[in-house]
């Protein structure tokens, strides 16, 4: 008996395979298998979506409105003053504790 060559191995063990699997697909194909699907839960009312919707019509523009493509990139002292909020004050730790004290003894006066 003649041996065969490794293409010819090849080609045998991949027609094999080729062939296992087209069975298994026809089979699971035409198997009356019926799994039952549950239906699907109710959707919450309200969702997250209706909360981002009211979330964006919440919004406020800014007046004058800051766009951050169109300001300059250093506005002078004015504009800035203009076009944006200032920010609050730098307090030292133990000015505000100064502070905070000397407004509770100004309401145990008061009291």
């Amino acid at each position: 008996m003649k041996r065969l060559s490794w293409g010819a191995k090849i080609g045998v063990m991949l027609s094999a395979l080729l062939l296992g699997l087209f069975g298994l697909g026809t089979f699971y194909t035409f198997s009356s298998v019926s799994a039952p699907i549950p239906a699907s839960a109710p959707l919450p009312q309200p969702n997250g979506y209706d909360f981002y919707v009211a979330a964006a019509r919440a919004l406020r523009p800014a007046n004058p409105p800051v766009d951050a493509i169109g300001d300059k990139t250093s506005p002078s002292p004015a504009e800035a003053a203009r076009n944006y909020a200032p920010a609050p004050p730098k307090v030292d730790c133990r000015q505000r504790q100064k502070l905070e004290s000397a407004v509770t003894r100004a309401q145990n006066a008061r009291a």
